[in-house]
């Protein structure tokens, strides 16, 4: 699982950085992660193939999280896009989707199968070969965090393939899918003797929010926690009148959860340098960095036998 960094400003875009977007690939699906002025242009900077488009995530309606997705979805439609296209955000989205297709906005002529999350826990959704959970944070208005969690799969064992002398081709091919094969000599491979498993790889995202029990429920023992870090600490009681959390917050929340990796972002405009909001962090919990927009994050790598 990779993800991209493709807007990391909060409120507004500046000369160095974009307004919040994501965007997570796997080995068969790319989705988003809120949809931020300019997203379709950063997606082409980072080599993103937009008809592997297959869901996007939208954590609540403000413009900084939002004003992308009428451009990105237009762009969809004069590429001839076929395929659906899975959308997932608060309440009042597809209200906001419907009014744009009565003004013409945008006129999709791909199915879009929308999911409006309730302010309660909900049943994980299944998209592909993702699994997606979201609950609701304490921001201004509606907003959602979510967690991305790939299906539990298993590899070839190479060196087994190798011991037992199983040539390239449809044999290991048969054992990947599971199933048992009859070898020419007479010998019977059993596939579960060749499988291995490979734990699940997750991504949790919380922005926007300030402190609140749900963004450590979703981000318990997650690979990568993607979390706001609007502002400095000595701002505290200024960020959580304005529903956002500030450095501390997202450290804490990373300890508390016992996350792999912390990784900031939403970053409000006032700050230039941000080696200070990553050296307060680090104070807190050592594994964060700082998000940059383009720059790649392997969070689980999983090789394959051939």
């Amino acid at each position: 699982m990779r993800v991209i960094p493709l807007g990391t400003s909060a409120g507004k875009a500046t000369a160095e950085r974009m307004t919040a977007a994501f965007a997570i690939q796997t080995a068969k699906q790319l989705l988003l992660l809120d949809c931020g002025e300019g997203t379709q242009h950063q997606m082409r900077r980072a080599a993103l193939r937009p008809h592997r488009l297959s869901l996007v995530c939208i954590s609540h309606l403000h413009g900084d999280h939002l004003h992308g997705l009428p451009a990105l979805l237009g762009t969809l439609s004069l590429c001839n896009r076929q395929q659906p296209l899975t959308l997932i955000g608060p309440p009042g989205l597809a209200t906001y989707l419907d009014t744009l297709r009565s003004l013409q906005v945008i006129y999709p002529d791909f199915p879009i199968h929308l999911h409006e999350c309730g302010t309660q826990r909900t049943t994980p959704f299944t998209v592909g070969d993702l699994q997606l959970t979201a609950l609701p944070l304490q921001h201004r208005i509606a907003c959602f965090g979510f967690r991305i969690t790939e299906h539990p799969c298993a590899r070839l064992d190479a060196q087994r393939l190798q011991d037992s002398a199983v040539p390239h081709g449809p044999c290991r091919s048969r054992l990947r899918q599971g199933q048992d094969v009859n070898m020419p000599d007479g010998r019977i491979l059993i596939a579960n003797d060749f499988l291995r498993p490979i734990p699940s790889c997750s991504v949790t995202y919380c922005t926007d929010t300030a402190p609140c029990e749900n963004t450590r429920i979703l981000a318990q023992d997650a690979d990568l926690l993607i979390h706001e870090a609007t502002y400095a600490n000595d701002a505290q009681e200024q960020a959580h009148q304005r529903g956002h959390s500030t450095v501390n917050d997202a450290a804490r929340c990373a300890r508390a959860a016992q996350v792999k990796r912390l990784l900031l972002t939403h970053f409000s405009p006032r700050y230039d340098d941000l080696s200070l909001l990553l050296a307060q962090a680090r104070a807190v919990f050592p594994h964060t960095d700082l998000a940059e927009e383009l720059q790649p994050i392997e969070v689980c790598s999983k090789q394959h036998s051939n």
